[in-house]
């Protein structure tokens, strides 16, 4: 797995969301000093969990249970798969993963897409492996994308195709 930063141990975070769905995503040093403060540091913005993804995951914690409370499998339902606009950590986009089978996870950042690709790796070992049985059923996407560039579109809608 590689380091994120030189010097920096990675430490695995489990994050239950119920008695099923948990995240385990990984923590450095230097992802510490990057501290939300009402406006964001534009390089460290994608490594940092924001206030809206725990937000967002107990949305989507809530509608998995009410799912199963209905006899109802998230996989089975045949939607198309979510997409993490500007991923960073990827807690919002692994959650869903677990969720719906499958997710694609984007950003722009190098930094980020290493994070996130090393939390996505992360779901198969410890807590977060929980629904997942090895990397075979790897269910996600990851894609490195420049916004406001037509470019961009094509390749995540070639993603989801």
């Amino acid at each position: 797995m590689d380091q994120l930063a030189a010097g920096d141990a990675l430490v695995e975070v489990a994050l239950p969301f119920s008695e099923r769905l948990c995240v385990t995503l990984c923590h450095t040093e230097t992802m510490s000093a990057a501290v939300y403060d009402g406006v964001g540091n534009h390089d460290a913005t994608g490594l940092m969990v924001w206030p809206e993804a725990w937000l967002m995951c107990d949305f989507l914690a809530r509608f998995d249970d009410h799912l199963r409370e209905l006899g109802i499998e998230p996989a089975q339902l045949g939607l198309p798969s979510p997409v993490e606009v500007g991923s960073g950590t990827g807690l919002c986009g692994l959650l869903a993963g677990h969720i719906f089978g499958r997710s694609l996870m984007t950003d722009r950042s190098a930094d980020a897409l290493r994070l996130l690709r090393t939390n996505a790796q992360l779901q198969f070992k410890g807590a977060g492996a929980s629904s997942l049985q090895d990397a075979s059923q790897h269910p996600y996407s990851i894609l490195q994308v420049e916004w406001g560039e037509q470019e961009t579109v094509r390749r995540i809608c070639s993603a989801l195709s």
